[in-house]
């Protein structure tokens, strides 16, 4: 990676931020700082690209056709950066740590209203909870266990059947 091409992250958020919301005011309102500043890393990113990313028509701003575009990949890198950070936050203050991948249904209906209990049986222990929809190799994903649906097909993984399904 090419640091050179990498904008500093408070101009990358300031130029979502101010996106999303198409004003550097209210923009600068979420990230608690000036219009001033809000525009002016913006102002430093569009310099930085050599592009304008907002075209600024009397007191509202536009996204460009380069920024919409922008807009949207940054969001993506931006989010996965957040999940990064918070799945490695996770690991604060504790060795025992369960990395589980689980259907979303599963997860919301049947797993999630029995995680008090776990929590009270072992109140040291972590716990990530990922969704995937579909099978993954363990040694491409950070998981120690996924809870799915269907036949066997995990790549290196020992399966075991847990219960059948009423619909």
């Amino acid at each position: 990676m090419r640091r050179a091409f990498v904008p500093p992250a408070d101009t990358l958020i300031a130029f979502e931020c101010a996106a999303r919301h198409l004003s550097f005011t209210r923009a600068a309102e979420e990230l608690h700082l000036t219009q001033g500043a809000v525009s002016k890393q913006v102002r430093q990113l569009e310099d930085r690209l050599g592009v304008e990313l907002f075209r600024r028509v009397r007191q509202r701003i536009v996204l460009t056709d380069a920024g919409r575009i922008y807009l949207h990949d940054i969001r993506s890198a931006l989010e996965q950066m957040t999940a990064a950070t918070r799945q490695v936050m996770s690991y604060a203050g504790s060795e025992d740590v369960l990395n589980l991948a689980v259907l979303p249904t599963f997860g919301t209906r049947w797993l999630a209203p029995r995680l008090a209990d776990f929590t009270r049986r072992y109140p040291h222990a972590g716990l990530n909870i990922s969704v995937r929809l579909q099978p993954f190799d363990f040694e491409e994903e950070p998981f120690d266990g996924a809870i799915h649906h269907g036949d066997p097909v995990w790549a290196g993984a020992i399966a075991e059947r847990l219960f059948d399904e009423e619909v």
